[in-house]
């Protein structure tokens, strides 16, 4: 049954301010007191205030107020998002001394014929959710920026997060990262692997095509579907006029081979265009996950993808976002995404960040968690 409380969309729709609880910024300090950390343990177990007190040797009404102020910290709703932040946040994660001064969930492996697809699982939420990377991801060291790391742990919140890298990326097999339809098994084989049998998709500006085509071809997989920053079609066609030029994509094609990894972090996250720091990072991140070659290959890739054909074949619920001024991925090609996939609610964002974990990530992450509230949980 499709959410009710989503506007679907037959002409372009601006949906803005789901009601949804705002989530602390990157760089909150969501620190405990260590009663408060003892509390939230307990409440992680799934004790009642009662049994706290009892625990404790407090009142029923003090140990009610430290669930309060967990709550009121963490910007919580629920002793379930509680319980699910000690899970994430807190049992999974070793001392920073002992993991080289960051985490990240363990790496594992998944068969995709002969191919091994690398993923990770975090969080603890009653939704499956997996996320298709964008252009060049790669597993652990994305979780070096703080940015990204406090997005993942947003996310982790409210459902089990399955990340992957595509193959030929990351720490997936270096393959040839083959066409659109070639990935789609990148997808099932990490599903069956985890033996999951429906989950909602979340695709992410390159991989939203991906994830688009998934949920036309294997609706009985797909519970939901969430597309970011993403396109249908990059390139220009008589009955796509929207697009880039396929002459000027050849010479961007070219130009990223030439120097690679390109960082255009003002293009991409110019929140961040002053972050000496990010930028480094961010060029780590394409440098590590991604060859020259694999990089001029997924280029050619993204200027050859058409799925606009099979978005009327998409029956699960669906939500599209893209923000408002993004320079990498017009906003025009993301509201076509809206128009053509059955009831698809469309939310435009204010901001120019083309990466979902900069700019204004509470407010994405809201609308995230708003949507998927709706959807069915984890089969």
């Amino acid at each position: 049954m499709r959410p009710r409380a989503l506007v679907p969309v037959l002409v372009p729709v601006l949906v803005l301010g789901a009601d949804c609880a705002a989530l602390p910024s990157p760089g909150v300090d969501l620190e405990l007191s260590r009663r408060e950390r003892e509390v939230a343990d307990l409440v992680a177990q799934g004790l009642t205030n009662r049994e706290i007190a009892q625990r404790l040797s407090v009142s029923e009404r003090t140990a009610e107020y430290h669930v309060e102020q967990i709550r009121n910290k963490l910007g919580f709703h629920s002793r379930r998002e509680i319980a699910a932040w000690v899970d994430t946040s807190v049992k999974q994660k070793p001392a920073a001394s002992e993991s080289g001064g960051f985490w990240h969930p363990p790496t594992r492996y998944a068969r995709a014929g002969k191919i091994n697809i690398a993923f990770q699982i975090f969080g603890t939420g009653p939704i499956d959710l997996v996320v298709v990377p964008g252009w060049v991801s790669h597993l652990e060291h994305m979780w070096r920026e703080p940015t990204y790391r406090a997005y993942i742990e947003r996310l982790g919140r409210f459902a089990r997060l399955i990340l992957f890298d595509k193959r030929g990326t990351g720490l997936s097999d270096r393959v040839p990262v083959g066409s659109v339809d070639d990935r789609l098994d990148d997808i099932r084989a990490v599903l069956d692997a985890l033996g999951v049998t429906k989950a909602a998709i979340y695709g992410i500006s390159e991989g939203g095509p991906l994830a688009l085509l998934f949920a036309a071809r294997y609706s009985e997989r797909t519970s939901a579907l969430v597309v970011y920053g993403s396109f249908a079609r990059m390139c220009v066609a008589d009955d796509y006029p929207i697009g880039v030029a396929t002459a000027a994509w050849q010479e961007r094609t070219e130009f990223t081979e030439r120097n690679w990894p390109v960082v255009d972090v003002d293009r991409w996250a110019p929140s961040m265009s002053g972050n000496a720091q990010f930028r480094e990072w961010l060029a780590e991140v394409r440098r590590y996950g991604a060859s020259p070659g694999a990089a001029r290959e997924l280029m050619e890739v993204i200027g050859a993808v058409d799925v606009r054909s099979s978005l009327a074949a998409i029956t699960a619920p669906t939500l599209v976002m893209h923000r408002l001024d993004d320079a990498t991925v017009p906003v025009e090609m993301g509201r076509l995404i809206a128009q053509h996939v059955p009831g698809a609610c469309w939310v435009e964002l204010p901001g120019a960040d083309h990466l979902p974990w900069t700019g204004d990530v509470t407010r994405l992450v809201a609308e995230i968690e708003n949507f998927l509230a709706q959807a069915p949980a984890r089969s």
